[in-house]
């Protein structure tokens, strides 16, 4: 008798899963999808590790183009290729994780991607993506919650270092 898999018990990584992987929608993905997603997988974990070895919540990796137009992603998004994710940590705000994120990046400890701070809707999140030949900064602010929760648009652009401010544009105006 064979036993049934559920996603949740199949492990990309240590602390990651493909429950977490893809989207609900997705019925096929391809084994280079796959691929990226498991080398993703690994850069979280380090991630991971440098943010206290705390919980990393994904909100989004792979998706369907049809889930990410339905989400109002890019076109190109990162997400479809499984090299992008959105993420939050279970004990550290959005904006600290930034800021460990883009640590990791200047000591070139993780590769250099694309790196959004989204201020939408209810909640924020980090977006990342590690497989960009032209690094890009980005902050969406596509609600006033930002103002409820206390952060305002200057302080997250003030998030982003000396360094790498002169990219930050609004999301979907790529430098």
């Amino acid at each position: 008798m064979y036993k049934k898999f559920d996603l949740k018990e199949i492990k990309v990584t240590d602390h990651f899963n493909l429950n977490e992987v893809w989207s609900s929608d997705y019925k096929e993905v391809s084994p280079k999808v796959l691929y990226n997603a498991f080398n993703h997988a690994k850069i979280l974990e380090i991630i991971r590790k440098y943010a206290g070895n705390k919980s990393i919540n994904v909100s989004s990796w792979i998706r369907s183009q049809e889930h990410n137009k339905k989400v109002g992603g890019a076109t190109k998004s990162k997400h479809l290729e499984g090299t992008a994710t959105d993420i939050t940590h279970a004990n550290l705000s959005t904006k600290k994780l930034c800021e460990i994120v883009l640590d990791l990046i200047n000591k070139k400890i993780i590769p250099d991607g694309g790196l959004g701070l989204y201020l939408v809707r209810d909640s924020t999140f980090l977006h990342y993506d590690s497989n960009r030949k032209v690094p890009a900064r980005f902050v969406d602010f596509r609600s006033s919650e930002e103002i409820k929760q206390g952060i305002d648009k200057e302080d997250a652009k003030a998030w982003i270092n000396e360094e790498t401010r002169n990219k930050i544009t609004p999301l979907g105006f790529w430098k």
